[in-house]
């Protein structure tokens, strides 16, 4: 995602399934210097435990600092939700300052 100030505030957390090559994962993240912390689910329970649906665009979800979901979609290949997503976390960080 490209650095923006609305953003900036923004903590990033990325749960993996990766049951088989997890050391394939590890390299491919450390090649490409993956900013961010990541999960790794092995045993797939957080998209069990969370009834995460079959459609893998809606396994990435905004929550504010509740934990409560705001945006359900992935905002990587779609404008559109990535200005929602932008507009939505604007509405969290203007709470934050108030």
């Amino acid at each position: 995602m490209p650095y923006n100030s609305d953003t900036s505030k923004v903590e990033f957390v990325f749960v993996i399934s990766a049951k088989k090559d997890k050391q394939a994962l590890k390299i491919a993240l450390q090649q490409h210097k993956f900013p961010y912390p990541i999960l790794c689910d092995t045993e797939k329970e957080f998209e069990r435990d969370n009834l995460l649906p079959d459609n893998e665009l809606l396994h990435c979800f905004l929550l504010d600092k509740e934990n409560k979901v705001k945006l359900i979609g992935s905002p990587l290949f779609n404008e559109k939700m990535w200005n929602r997503y932008k507009q939505e976390i604007a509405k969290i960080n203007s709470s934050l300052s108030d």
